[in-house]
């Protein structure tokens, strides 16, 4: 009996022990400084949220240097004989001018519509 007693009071000291030793991470601080769309058709493009463009970034800084890049992945067509297609375009300036770099990006996303757009309709002709 004594023994069982012994057992279970070390058992308990060795789990109590247990969970109050190591050391926790935390992270304070998070920064994203690049953002990339990349998509495989014009139409994806139609989807972005422009407000959480902004709540991405909304950690930075006024003088970090921030990047915004979009892409279209156009894929190949054996048929024919077109290899990938990619479109694409970036936009680095500092977080002061996160308003801007979101007018030129969306502007240039409708520049990338247009070119893939006008691409596919190229090879669909010939």
């Amino acid at each position: 009996m004594k023994a069982m007693l012994y057992m279970t009071f070390l058992l308990i000291t060795l789990g109590l022990t247990a969970q109050n030793s190591g050391a926790s991470a935390t992270i304070k601080e998070h920064k994203v400084s690049a953002l990339t769309f990349s998509v495989t058709s014009p139409e994806e493009f139609k989807t972005v949220n422009w407000k959480d463009v902004y709540e991405i970034f909304e950690g930075a800084k006024a003088d970090d240097k921030l990047c915004l890049g979009f892409e279209i992945r156009l894929p190949e067509d054996p048929e024919k004989k077109i290899s990938k297609a990619n479109f694409g375009i970036r936009i680095e300036d500092t977080a002061a001018n996160l308003e801007k770099m979101i007018a030129k990006g969306q502007k240039s996303v409708k520049q990338l519509i247009k070119m893939a757009t006008n691409f596919k309709n190229y090879i669909d002709e010939n």
